[in-house]
């Protein structure tokens, strides 16, 4: 608390005494740190009686602030401008006193005091400096200012460096208006003696070594691999960490928070401990820790449920006077490490159980460790072949040959060979050794494994002398086997061919040398089956055999011999047995040449596949009476059949130009669709040749002897090569069936001549028919025209009104639409007869049904005769408004003809009354309502005067 006192009012101790009293009841009621302030500076300065009661507060970097003033009206910053000569009185003072313009951030006045601490000669210098200021000095000297026009004072620490040496004065600032009405700073240097500076800057020096080395401290912590974690146990406060300590326990997420004090120790535990694989057993190794007496350094380990192991070393942290307050935590992730050995473990482990005898040898032949199997093998302990060199144990290794093995050893890197040990009863015993070149740690070591093969010798000679029996067996066989006809061919168990004869190499196309080492399935030899599909490995015969020991008769194969051709054979094979052997060691096929059979068989096969297609064919065509479905049915089966390019339909004209009337053509070539094509040659003969029945086969154009402009034709056309078959009906010649080639020449077969032949006189009947049955749906659909209109005026009559109404109910039923009826009658109708006569009156009903039929524009509208002069109207899709507007089309319709009428009783000329009526079909009605409220409509046309429409509903 700072008093300034500026009266001179004395003070009673006893009043004082009292007032402090009741000072201290408002500071028990009050709750807030601010209000307790406020009360303590305001009432303080009405006990003293003071001008100025200020509250200071120390910060943590030795500077302070004034948290709350009471000033009196008289000290508060005057007005009036102060000026240099006023400023005489503080020249002599001991005290630094200065004057700074902040908004010109220059000095405006200085005692002498001050110059030592400013570092100048004299006050001219020290006012004419020019202030070199950072921006965030400018932004902390304006919020002086507005301190200072609030009546407060501001009181720092301020550091300065007279002949560059540090030295601290306590500053306290407050406002003043100099002489040009600007808000200065007054800067007032605390009287400190010399020695409290120069202590002052003692400790700072000492402060900024200690902070150095904190720095260097934590630069070492940071970078460290070691995670570092400090608690106050007191507080549960971390008191510090290293980055290092949030990435082992994955709470990186959280460092922010807990390097601003935010977070506690307690509060990261439930982040961390969701780590840990057994949290019972970690809580319970922590309680070791939280003992005062256990001064010791702990070190245990975490398992991590992710598979990692960080080890943990614990101490404890005491105060200068040997007070227990914290612990220091040290983790270390030794998960590598921890691999590493159980990976050297499990190495050592699997030397000694694996089941062959393993030796490490140094390059000077010394035996430097072997397992449990070296010592069995060999019958020595293992401390005596430890102390045992190679050359010892195995004659085949020398003691003066040791170096050059040894060097080959080194150039191969590794090698297996056979070799003797020497047991130590003094057998040998034959082994089969490997040897490994090593090199570890600038040193040369030879891994070696033996492993014992008397059994295996043993059974060697067993072998040879069956292969030896085996082959003197083979060789009395190989003479029957050389003179057979069928092929045969003998395969190992692994497949691979070992033995055939001379029918074999004839039927295959291929020697001896060829096949000898390969296998029946190899890739180059091409099988299929008989229907074409590609025949797959594992079904051949032979490995069939092999794999289930079942022998595989009459097995049809078809086989490309290196030259293309293909040859079917018939195969049968054989498993050969060793004895007490449930599994063939080898097979033996044997083929027979089937190809002209089946070829002969594919023959007749073809030839029945063609009369089927043909007969499903004509079936096809003979089905329908569509004339343009029964040729693109033609089309399209033949290009199918014959795997045509194009197969076209071409009819004549009856000036023997042609046009293209149906095609079916693959993709990729020219339609030739509706194209009209005339050939002169045609033209000129009339057709003659194909009249004849005359078939015409091209197997390719350049060599047929056509003339060039018929090349050219055909050129133009992508053809190559072409089948032409005449389609005749009895001596008429009606059009051509043509097949066309447009990749490459084709040598056409003549079975493929017969098929277009058959297919030609079956198409010839089949478009009579459908001709004979379009002259007939032609004659019938003009007798239906003939009952459905009106002879008379030539527009639909009654029947047609009728059948259009009870087709057209339904749809609209069902869409839910509009449908109306104009029920139309021409006015005086009987007068206009009877004064003109009948031929008049039939040409006037001509007329107005000509008038109706040129109204009526919609295709699903009609306008019918309804009977005598009545006629009607029926408009789908149509709704009254629609109605109405065609009802007035339809009367100036009528005008415009002006037919004259004189016999009427409401104009000269003739007109009409219509009804309408206007229904969306429900199942309650029928089409019979819609026309009963057309007719009852136009009834009341006529009532209201004729010459008119009238609507009613239905």
């Amino acid at each position: 608390m700072v008093f300034n006192r500026l009266s001179s009012t004395e003070i009673c101790l006893e009043q004082i005494l009292c007032q402090i009293r009741m000072l201290a009841v408002q500071i028990h009621q009050s709750s807030q740190l601010d209000e307790i302030l406020k009360v303590i500076v305001s009432e303080s300065r009405k006990i003293l009686e003071s001008d100025r009661v200020v509250s200071y507060r120390f910060l943590t970097d030795s500077d302070g602030v004034v948290q709350e003033e009471s000033v009196s009206c008289e000290c508060s910053v005057s007005p009036q401008n102060i000026s240099v000569a006023e400023l005489k009185a503080f020249e002599r003072l001991q005290t630094p006193i200065w004057i700074y313009d902040i908004q010109n951030l220059q000095m405006w006045w200085a005692n002498k005091a001050s110059l030592y601490i400013w570092n100048a000669q004299s006050r001219e210098e020290l006012l004419q400096r020019d202030s070199d200021i950072s921006e965030a000095t400018r932004i902390r000297l304006q919020n002086y200012l507005h301190q200072f026009e609030q009546g407060k004072t501001v009181a720092e620490n301020w550091t300065f460096y007279p002949e560059g040496k540090p030295v601290s004065v306590r500053c306290m600032c407050s406002g003043v208006y100099i002489e040009d009405g600007r808000l200065a700073m007054l800067v007032e240097g605390t009287t400190q003696l010399t020695d409290d500076i120069n202590q002052e800057t003692k400790q700072q020096l000492a402060e900024e070594e200690l902070r150095w080395q904190e720095a260097l401290l934590l630069s070492m912590t940071d970078t460290s691999l070691l995670a570092f974690f400090v608690v106050d146990n007191r507080t549960d406060e971390i008191l510090y960490f290293n980055h290092r300590f949030c990435q082992i326990w994955e709470i990186e997420h959280l460092e922010a928070r807990m390097r601003s004090g935010e977070l506690k120790n307690n509060d990261i535990i439930p982040d961390c401990a969701a780590l840990i694989a057994d949290v019972p057993k970690f809580a319970e190794s922590c309680k070791p820790l939280q003992s005062e007496d256990n001064r010791c350094t702990i070190e245990d380990e975490i398992l991590f449920i992710d598979g990692r192991t960080i080890r943990r070393f614990s101490s404890q942290i005491r105060d200068e006077r040997d007070k227990y307050f914290g612990r220091l935590y040290i983790f270390e992730d030794i998960s590598e490490r921890k691999q590493l050995e159980k990976t050297l473990l499990l190495t050592d482990y699997s030397f000694e159980c694996i089941g062959i005898s393993g030796t490490w040898i140094d390059r000077n032949a010394k035996i430097l460790r072997v397992n449990e199997a070296a010592c069995r093998l060999l019958g020595y302990s293992r401390t005596e072949l430890e102390s045992m060199y190679v050359y010892e144990l195995d004659p085949d290794f020398p003691q003066q040959a040791w170096t050059s093995h040894w060097q080959e050893l080194k150039e191969q890197k590794c090698m297996t060979f056979i070799s003797q040990h020497r047991t130590k009863d003094g057998r040998l015993i034959p082994v089969e050794v490997t040897l490994n070149y090593v090199e570890f740690d600038g040193e040369e070591y030879n891994f070696a494994f033996a492993r014992d093969i008397s059994e295996q010798q043993a059974a060697m000679v067993k072998r040879i002398e069956a292969e030896t029996a085996l082959r003197e067996s083979e060789e009395r066989y190989r003479s029957v086997i050389l003179a057979m006809a069928e092929g045969i061919v003998l395969q190992q168990a692994d497949g691979h061919i070992t033995a055939c004869n001379q029918s074999a190499e004839r039927i295959l196309g291929l020697t001896a040398e060829q096949m000898m080492g390969l296998c029946s399935i190899d890739p180059q030899w091409r099988a299929i089956h008989a229907d074409g599909s590609p025949f797959s490995g594992e079904t051949h015969p032979a490995l069939v055999t092999l794999q289930t020991g079942q022998p595989q008769y009459n097995i049809v194969m078809g086989v490309y011999k290196p030259d293309g051709s293909l040859t079917w054979i018939s195969i049968n094979s054989q498993p050969l047995f060793q004895p007490d052997e449930l599994t063939p060691y080898a097979v033996v096929t044997s083929f027979t040449d089937i190809t002209v059979q089946k070829q002969a068989g594919q023959a007749l096969q073809q030839q029945a596949q063609r009369e089927r297609m043909i007969y499903a064919i004509a079936q096809h065509i003979r089905q329908s009476l569509d004339l343009d479905k029964i040729l693109n049915t033609t089309v399209a089966e033949v290009r199918e059949f014959l795997q045509s390019d194009r197969v076209i339909i071409y009819r004549f004209n009856p000036d023997w130009s042609g046009v293209v009337v149906t095609e079916s053509v693959a993709q990729g070539w020219q339609s030739l669709l509706n194209q009209e094509i005339t050939d002169s040659y045609f033209v000129e003969t009339k057709g003659q040749i194909y009249q004849q029945g005359t078939i015409k086969i091209t197997s390719n154009i350049y060599t047929a002897g056509f003339a060039p402009y018929h090349v050219k034709l055909l050129e133009q056309m992508q053809v190559k090569a072409k089948l032409v078959v005449p389609i005749l009906q009895g001596d008429n010649l009606w059009g051509l069936l043509v097949a066309h080639h447009c990749s490459v020449p084709h040598e056409w077969l003549p079975w493929e001549s017969k098929l277009l032949q058959q297919l030609a006189t079956q198409l010839a009947i089949a478009i009579q028919q459908s001709e004979l049955y379009y002259q007939l749906q032609t004659a019938n659909q003009e007798l239906q025209n003939l009952a459905m209109v009106d002879q008379l005026t030539g527009i639909a009559n009654r029947r047609c009104f009728d059948n259009k109404l009870i087709c057209l109910w339904p749809q609209l039923l069902q869409e839910e639409n509009y449908v109306s009826l104009l029920l139309c009658d021409i006015d005086y109708f009987k007068q206009y007869n009877d004064t003109y006569g009948h031929a008049a009156g039939d040409d006037c009903l001509r007329l107005v049904a000509q008038a109706f039929q040129q109204t009526v524009k919609h295709a699903t509208d009609l306008a019918a005769r309804y009977g005598g002069e009545e006629f009607v109207v029926i408009l789908s899709n149509t709704d009254i408004e629609g109605a109405a507007l065609v009802a007035q089309e339809i009367h100036q319709a009528i005008q415009k003809l002006n037919i004259l009428h004189t016999a009427s009783a409401i104009e000269n000329r003739v007109t009409l009354s219509i009804g309408i009526a206007t229904v969306i079909p429900t199942s309650e009605l029928v089409p019979l309502d819609l026309v009963e409220a057309a007719d009852q409509a136009l009834y009341q046309a006529k009532a209201q005067g004729r010459n008119r429409s009238f609507f009613r509903e239905c």
